[in-house]
């Protein structure tokens, strides 16, 4: 680290200082370096994924982010939000959803050498908002039907006469109830 430029440097410093977490890639080859925050969300790549090519550390969403990296390394920061990513992270492929953002990382030139991720895995809220989406359109099915339910059992039955009011006037009479009169 003592022969790292200074812009690297403090990124690194900055990352291991955060309980967020974070990963930077730099060089030609985008070797990547993470904070333990981060460690987590890599699953068993952990520890090797440490100083590999950004490249060999995520092959299977690789042509996905590609696009933000490019930009990235352009000097063009950019931002996603709840993005699905299809990883294999813990033996098995998983549907995981995530926010973060890229960064360019400059060398004291003004030169891009490499870019500063912050995210955050969104899994669990996406799918519990789905969940509950799901639920809410559930609810209102039932609540429909057992409308339409109340509205047929109305409609035809001689049991149920009128509605009154507490002044004592009708507000509904029953249409069956109506034609047996």
């Amino acid at each position: 680290p003592e022969t790292w430029p200074a812009p690297l440097g403090t990124v690194v410093a900055l990352m291991l200082g955060s309980a967020f977490p974070m990963f930077s890639a730099w060089g030609p080859s985008l070797g990547y370096l993470y904070n333990d925050a981060y460690s987590v969300m890599l699953g068993a790549r952990h520890p090797d994924a440490l100083g590999r090519p950004f490249r060999d550390v995520w092959p299977e969403i690789w042509d996905e982010i590609l696009p933000f990296i490019e930009r990235a390394m352009r000097g063009e920061a950019t931002y996603q939000e709840d993005l699905p990513l299809r990883m294999l992270r813990k033996g098995f492929e998983e549907d995981t959803w995530w926010t973060f953002s890229y960064s360019p990382i400059r060398d004291v030139d003004g030169t891009v050498e490499g870019m500063f991720c912050a995210c955050v895995e969104t899994t669990e809220a996406v799918r519990s908002r789905s969940e509950l989406a799901g639920l809410n359109v559930d609810l209102e099915r039932q609540v429909l039907e057992r409308s339409n339910e109340l509205k047929h059992l109305w409609d035809t039955s001689p049991d149920l006469l009128l509605v009154i009011d507490f002044e004592g006037v009708f507000r509904k009479v029953n249409p069956a109830w109506t034609t047996l009169l």
